[in-house]
């Protein structure tokens, strides 16, 4: 028998929160120390892409909205020139904080900690549309 029998779907997407965010956070990490953006903008885009397609799996529409937000982010600064900002990345690595602490929430807790943590998350994904759009300072 498979060892995987063992996992909920949530305990899948927890462990992929924890792995793609160390990618994102040591592609922006680098970003803003930095280095050439190329590689680390598309190890970071990644992870996001990863994240969003999780959350998409366990049926977490905050997750996905979020990290949907992230990737276009990322995509906007390798395609559109986009400047991401140490104002910006502090804002992106904000929402992958907010992504782990969410993937930390025991499954049944969930609702109730998206309802809670709901202005929080709201205001994050705003913020995270201003970096999109070039205007978060």
């Amino acid at each position: 028998m498979s060892t995987l029998g063992a996992f909920s779907m949530w305990d899948l997407f927890r462990g992929e929160v924890e792995s793609q965010m160390k990618l994102f956070t040591e592609g922006l990490l680098a970003l803003e120390a930095g280095e050439p953006p190329a590689a680390h903008l598309a190890s970071a885009m990644r992870a996001a892409h990863s994240i969003k397609g999780a959350a998409r799996i366990v049926q977490l529409d905050v997750g996905v909205r979020l990290a949907h937000v992230m990737e276009d982010c990322l995509v906007g600064a390798q395609e559109a020139g986009l400047i991401l900002t140490g104002a910006g990345i502090d804002v992106l690595l904000a929402a992958g904080d907010l992504l782990s602490r969410l993937s930390a929430v025991e499954e049944p807790a969930v609702l109730q900690w998206v309802e809670e943590q709901g202005e929080a998350i709201e205001a994050l994904i705003g913020q995270l549309d201003r970096v999109r759009a070039g205007t978060f300072t």
